[in-house]
């Protein structure tokens, strides 16, 4: 045991307090993340089981959890470092062997008579169980649930429950529970040590149910209040007005620039974005549409207005792809109207020369990447910030590219990949959403296919009709270069080369992520400009990408994407009038995966897609784990936990806005809690 200070908060407390955790041991539990004594009780189990002592619950080849009587002696058998023992059991009426493998010391406590909980795989030709977890219970708890715990080697489940109980009975006293008793008497909660001990020893469902609900709403709750928080600090800083009639106007000049007519979701858009543009209150909103919808237009209608009015604005783009397109279509569309347009990437060598321009004010529109952060780029009237493909930046660079407006500034977060506008509110705050579901008209649906490897051929001579045709194609491989172990591994470079004798008339090019800058580059413009006929990629081009003129896509081992990413990939053809198609080429092993396959191939709407994904795999994998912004709680799922984190979300606007939770005692455990919190979004 590990002696540490008095005067140690309760949250650092090593697990080494514990007896019997000694470096070795507590090195096992740091790779389950398990540090402190708080994160042993805060470890809870990812499932529980119902023993049984009834023979009829085994059913053949099924994982089962009974209750067995040890009724002969156990034999081992050892093959080189390896060993097996079985133990003659009973289940009922029912003689069975219990099969323990590297497990040598459970034949000394398997004595003869002795009861034991057993969790494994019943095998009925055998009359077996293949043990995966075990221990010997003080009594049978028939209908109790019993939890089980998520391991590693030389850890177990019986290991894991006994410092649970060693550290709820050590340390009971010392968790804190954050939430008054007000609320958990409004809402009917349990007290956290209670749900702590219920998530552990629940006695049935109801239990369990009753624990996460309460353990569920406290996250939620933390996570609600730093959020609303940071929006009550954003609104402080106030922005010049501007008068709505005459952004309209000169948006709808610029419209009338345009070779097509914009649909009545982008114009509704635009109004939305006038409206919060010509407020004090800085905007913040969040723009959602299917891939092809014609978000460019509407960000484009917004800069060109603010640049007639001496007002810069910025939009930053994932890639240095999707930038660079962003910027071709800029030039192509708004320097016409007299708007100054400047790219910046990193390293790039005009880059001086962008930031004194910049911070003259003589470029109205500046389009990068990260690059946009550095300190040395300084707006002299920065109004409008655009964060396209808003997922895939973090927090803290949303935040760097929003501070370089001094008198503060308009938030335009953009994303092809929709998430439900519920979701949105609750994940963003107080944020607005605006929809485009749309289409550009002339625009036709995308005929998809979901094959096996056995069509390859078929696909082959499909692409071959299209480029007969002169129109161009994606080829798309989850790989860059074949895996050392897997010689048949599809790869982009394994593919480009076979295609390459496949299209022999055809150019095919290459492109993935550890090209370097400039070839990248060029492999873009090359395919953009019609002199690459097929692009042989990564996922590299799922998003922004524009080629009119690409009709046919084909997606190796589709069954390794996500549902979002494809639809984002399935979104680079069909951009023009011209009939495309997409072939989804597969072989896939899970059901997960042909669910997804086949919700591709029975929808073309980005928001019913994205709504399944999140379904599928939840939002934090759906739209990337902790950088992309989107919290990753300990207990609760967002949109399975919807109603809760609503209600949530309503407790902390009322406590922040009636001031309760600064100045009630009541909260006051709650409030020092978040305080450093709270205390660093207002300075900032």
């Amino acid at each position: 045991m590990t002696n540490v200070d008095g005067d140690t908060p309760f949250e650092e407390l090593p697990v080494t307090l514990l007896p019997g955790i000694g470096p070795s041991r507590s090195k096992l539990l740091a790779q389950l993340g398990i540090v402190t004594i708080l994160d042993v009780l805060l470890y809870f189990p990812f499932r529980y089981e119902t023993p049984y002592d009834e023979a009829a619950a085994l059913l053949d080849g099924q994982k089962v959890t009974v209750y067995a009587e040890v009724i002969g002696a156990p034999s081992v058998r050892f093959t080189q470092a390896k060993s097996m023992v079985t133990i003659p059991v009973r289940v009922a009426d029912r003689r069975l062997k219990a099969i323990f493998f590297n497990q040598p010391y459970i034949r000394h406590q398997a004595t003869k008579q002795r009861i034991m909980m057993i969790t494994g795989r019943f095998q009925a030709r055998y009359g077996t169980i293949q043990v995966v977890s075990y221990e010997f219970p003080h009594e049978k708890k028939l209908g109790e649930l019993a939890p089980v715990y998520r391991v590693t080697q030389n850890l177990s489940t019986v290991n894991l429950r006994k410092m649970v109980d060693q550290a709820l009975s050590m340390y009971r006293e010392r968790i804190v529970d954050w939430m008054p008793v007000s609320l958990l008497e409004k809402y009917k909660l349990v007290s956290k040590v209670r749900a702590i001990e219920m998530m552990h020893h629940p006695r049935d469902e109801h239990d369990v149910h009753q624990a996460k609900r309460r353990l569920i709403f406290e996250e939620f709750l933390l996570f609600q209040l730093k959020l609303q928080a940071r929006r009550l600090t954003q609104q402080d800083h106030e922005k010049s007005r501007l008068r709505v009639d005459e952004v309209n106007v000169l948006a709808q000049e610029w419209i009338q620039t345009l070779p097509f007519a914009l649909t009545m979701d982008q114009q509704k858009a635009i109004d939305d974005i006038v409206d919060d543009v010509c407020r004090t209150a800085p905007m913040y909103r969040l723009l959602q549409g299917d891939v092809g919808s014609g978000k460019t237009a509407v960000i484009f209608a917004m800069v060109a207005a603010l640049a007639k009015l001496g007002l810069q604005s910025v939009i930053m783009a994932p890639t240095s792809i999707l930038a660079s397109q962003h910027f071709e279509e800029a030039k192509k569309r708004l320097t016409p109207f007299g708007v100054s347009v400047q790219l910046l990437l990193g390293g790039a060598k005009n880059k001086k020369w962008i930031e004194e321009s910049v911070a003259k004010g003589d470029a109205d529109v500046v389009i990068g990447t990260h690059a946009l952060l550095s300190e040395n780029l300084i707006f002299s009237t920065l109004r409008f910030v655009v964060i396209d493909e808003q997922h895939r930046f973090g927090v803290s660079a949303r935040r760097a590219l929003r501070s370089k407006g001094s008198h503060g500034v308009d938030v335009l977060h953009v994303t092809a990949t929709p998430i439900p506008r519920s979701l949105a509110l609750t994940l963003y705050g107080d944020i607005e959403v605006t929809e485009i579901k749309t289409k550009p008209i002339g625009r036709q649906p995308i005929t998809t296919c979901s094959l096996t490897f056995k069509d390859e051929e078929k696909v082959i001579q499909a692409i071959r009709g299209e480029l007969v045709k002169g129109r161009q194609a994606y080829i798309v491989a989850p790989r860059i270069e074949s895996d050392e172990w897997d010689a048949e591994a599809i790869s982009v470079t394994r593919l480009q080369a076979q295609l390459q004798e496949s299209f022999d008339f055809w150019q095919v090019g290459l492109l993935h992520g550890q090209m370097k800058e400039v070839d990248r580059q060029e492999a873009m413009k090359s395919f953009v400009e019609g002199k690459t006929q097929v692009l042989v990629a990564t996922s590299i081009i799922e998003v922004g990408v524009n080629v009119p003129n690409a009709t046919v896509m084909a997606i190796y081992e589709a069954d390794r994407f996500g549902l979002a990413t494809l639809h984002q990939l399935r979104g680079r053809v069909g951009r023009s009038s011209y009939p495309s198609f997409c072939y989804l080429l597969a072989d896939p092993k899970s059901e997960m995966a042909i669910e997804r396959l086949t919700a591709m191939v029975q929808s073309q709407d980005g928001f019913e897609l994205a709504s399944k994904d999140l379904q599928l795999r939840g939002p934090g994998e759906a739209f990337g784990d902790r950088q992309s912004g989107l919290p990753v709680f300990h207990v609760g799922d967002p949109i399975r936990d919807l109603r809760i984190m609503e209600v949530a979300r309503e407790v902390a606007v009322k406590l922040l806005k009636t001031g309760d939770l600064f100045f009630l005692p009541a909260y006051q455990a709650l409030y020092a809690h978040i305080r450093d919190a709270i205390e660093t979004l207002a300075d900032s």
